[in-house]
């Protein structure tokens, strides 16, 4: 790695500390044109069966919320040739913007799961599990990436299950500050000749190590969103 690059990841603040955290704390067309053949006889949709009314008012109803992504998007950045510093700045934002999400969260919203899934996904997941999937999505990446640059191709993610005893804000928060010093580390003893632009078998698609980094920069956008709203939802008693 460039020597300005290994001073940039040193000397950043990329890594939030989470020591003052306050103790009260206790998983990866259109509409077609009408054809000469058969269109006669094809069912017509629920939202064609409806009336001028019923489709206006759908029409008005707000998107639900979503609490859960039902996938992280496509890593692509606008800039596919910015440098490594770039992303490395990239990646501090959007992990102030999911600590900024946690802040001042209590260990009942910590721990606190929806009573229903969104439209888009199956799971039911708490803030706990969601920093946890983010910490553990982390590592993984990580390791693809210097299993790749070695020129091993890893096919499948081995994913660890959260320990019972990280169960606190702080727990979680030091498993992210964990995993984020790892990355840092990592991207800092690079050296120079490192071909970080190639495209390289992933266990979802080719994908380069700048682009893992466009990845996690928008899985942590994406999981502060969803803690965000998590964070909204009224105590139980209040339902």
């Amino acid at each position: 790695m460039p020597r300005e690059v290994v001073a940039d990841v040193a000397d950043r603040g990329n890594v939030r500390r989470i020591g003052g955290a306050a103790e009260p704390f206790e998983e990866p067309g259109g509409a077609h044109a009408a054809g000469k053949h058969g269109d006669a006889h094809r069912p017509t949709s629920r939202s064609e069966r409806r009336t001028p009314a019923e489709r206006a008012t759908v029409a008005r109803a707000p998107p639900p919320r979503r609490l859960y992504p039902a996938y992280v998007p496509d890593a692509q950045t606008a800039f596919p040739t910015a440098a490594l510093s770039e992303r490395i700045d990239a990646l501090a934002a959007a992990r102030g913007a999911l600590l900024d999400a946690l802040d001042g969260i209590e260990q009942a919203q910590f721990v606190r799961r929806p009573d229903e899934p969104d439209d888009e996904h199956d799971a039911r997941w708490s803030i706990r599990e969601v920093l946890w999937h983010v910490a553990d999505s982390e590592r993984c990446w990580r390791e693809w990436a210097e299993a790749a640059l070695r020129g091993e191709a890893v096919t499948r993610f081995r994913g660890v299950r959260r320990p019972a005893e990280l169960n606190r804000p702080r727990h979680l928060l030091a498993s992210l500050d964990e995993q984020r010093a790892a990355t840092l580390a990592f991207l800092a003893g690079l050296p120079g000749d490192a071909d970080l632009a190639a495209p390289r078998p992933s266990p979802g698609r080719e994908m380069s190590v700048l682009a893992m980094l466009d990845h996690l920069t928008n899985h942590d956008r994406d999981h502060a969103e969803q803690v965000a709203a998590l964070s909204a939802l009224p105590p139980r008693e209040a339902r």
